[in-house]
């Protein structure tokens, strides 16, 4: 993606009072939560990324320009709102929850849409005043409908941890919905902790799409009695944390239920998944 070399200033059209009274917060991996997945799957947790204080008084004027970074770009950043801060509270050190901010309609039908140019590659979020940075920050990119998570790779690509798998469901992208519910499917779940695999079949209604959701809704069970056994005991995160899937096969929603299953115990024989895997039938 080309730089425009548009600064961003031109397109939001703000007031100088509001500029001069505004922090721009680039917030990225805080070594916990990735701030585009919680966008993604709730764009309300982002609030409390703004209300988060540390030593310093981070947000110490009336307005924060609020942009997530991308994984692994340190100049692509997706603008998500125009916070004010209606509160400070002096007793931080103890609840670490310094201000009360709400979201404003400035620039409200560019949430989720623009894309900003700037490259930041500090290890950590960090909040700058607004007028020394504006006119270097320039448009990436302006989305025709909000930002609704990865692109999808093609089914012979499939190839994706569950963390990104759990944003693409929450988020209901369309792009991989409508591609997956097309589709029935063998799939391959690793766990990338202990090297045992899984390898799982996908028909009936909804297609790919929908077996797949029910891992990102159970944690990472599915109702497979292998799985089971290996979260028993295991923190609640620990799919998110360790899981991958792949796409082994895929066929037309036209095949039987019958020619699906027998390619999916022919996988079972191939990669020996009930005799050092997770499979249990």
């Amino acid at each position: 993606m080309a730089k425009s070399n548009i600064p961003i200033k031109q397109l939001l059209s703000l007031p100088d009072e509001i500029i001069s009274d505004c922090k721009i917060h680039f917030a990225k991996y805080n070594g916990y939560d990735n701030p585009l997945d919680l966008f993604l799957n709730n764009p309300d947790e982002i609030k409390g990324w703004n209300e988060w204080r540390g030593h310093k008084n981070d947000f110490n004027r009336t307005y924060i320009f609020t942009v997530i970074q991308f994984p692994k770009r340190a100049d692509r950043w997706l603008f998500v709102g125009i916070y004010k801060v209606v509160k400070r509270y002096d007793d931080f050190w103890n609840t670490e929850h310094g201000y009360d901010v709400e979201l404003t309609n400035l620039c409200g039908d560019l949430i989720g849409r623009l894309i900003v140019d700037y490259y930041f590659d500090y290890p950590h979020g960090r909040s700058v005043i607004m007028e020394n940075y504006l006119d270097n920050i320039s448009i990436a990119e302006i989305l025709p409908s909000k930002y609704d998570g990865i692109q999808f790779p093609g089914f012979d690509s499939i190839n994706i941890p569950f963390a990104q798998l759990q944003t693409i469901v929450k988020a209901d992208n369309r792009e991989w919905r409508t591609a997956l519910q097309s589709i029935y499917g063998i799939y391959l779940i690793v766990d990338q902790k202990s090297g045992k695999q899984y390898v799982g079949s996908a028909y009936g209604g909804g297609g790919l799409w929908k077996r797949w959701s029910d891992y990102i809704y159970s944690k990472g069970s599915g109702g497979n009695v292998g799985l089971d056994e290996l979260l028993e005991g295991k923190p609640e995160d620990y799919a998110e944390k360790y899981y991958k899937f792949s796409l082994l096969e895929f066929f037309s929603t036209k095949v039987s239920t019958d020619y699906v299953v027998s390619r999916e115990n022919f996988w079972k024989e191939v990669l020996m998944t009930r005799s050092f895997g997770l499979n249990r039938n």
